[in-house]
């Protein structure tokens, strides 16, 4: 499914060349520490929106093949971690791409990669999880994204839902990672050392991510469970 949508490579190249224009206009910017953390959100944005439709999509694109998936003696857990790899993945090639090229770009701040990729993909995971389960809750069967003429039916609505999460979460997401950067100018945390700010950051990202997609699963799987049993039709 993901190599038939021409949609999809279009989204993934408009995010590519979007990024590259960012980290082109960025490059002299005279705070290293802001710039790096936001190339983390801004690449996770672009890449949460590359594939966002798809994600907000992944179980309403199996419409008329739906009664397969019924008769065949897949768990909903499967199903449902099959759905959120579909998501993920061309999201998480894109996020790859542009921080391994960026790496090699030594003029601009940036976080190691051991520390970018893993935040980057952890926080796409999450609104991919998210968008499967909004899909899981509202099923829309009808859409037909490779259809054309008259055939040809989308839910623009859904797409404006998945669109602007993502860009929410990103940033949402993102300012909980950059907490390091703005901690010392919040009263509250003004005596802190960097080190502890870094450390409170990524533990409390850690804990939304497991969080989100505990969630995420539980309610996804017990509709998806709902719709395999005919009770969503």
């Amino acid at each position: 499914m993901l190599f038939r949508q021409p949609v999809l490579w279009y989204g993934v190249l408009v995010s590519i060349v979007a990024s590259g224009f960012f980290v082109f206009n960025i490059s002299g910017a005279s705070n290293p520490a802001l710039i790096g953390d936001m190339i983390v959100v801004i690449f996770t944005m672009m890449a949460a929106v590359s594939t966002g439709q798809f994600a907000g999509l992944a179980i309403s694109l199996d419409g008329e093949g739906l009664w397969l998936m019924k008769a065949a003696p897949i768990p909903p857990s499967t199903y449902y971690s099959a759905k959120l790899a579909f998501a993920t993945a061309p999201g998480a090639v894109v996020l790859v791409l542009l921080f391994t090229g960026l790496s090699f770009v030594t003029s601009v701040p940036q976080h190691p990669l051991y520390v970018s990729i893993p935040v980057g993909l952890a926080v796409l995971s999450v609104i991919c999880a998210l968008s499967v389960m909004s899909d899981a809750i509202k099923p829309n069967f009808s859409v037909r994204l490779s259809a054309t003429g008259n055939q040809k039916q989308r839910d623009p609505g859904k797409a404006l839902l998945v669109t602007f999460g993502s860009q929410i979460g990103s940033v949402a997401l993102g300012a909980v990672f950059a907490f390091p950067t703005y901690y010392s100018r919040i009263r509250w945390f003004s005596g802190w050392t960097d080190e502890t700010a870094r450390a409170v950051s990524l533990g409390l990202l850690a804990v939304l991510v497991v969080v989100a997609h505990v969630v995420a699963a539980r309610v996804s799987i017990r509709r998806i469970r709902l719709l395999f049993s005919g009770g969503l039709d």
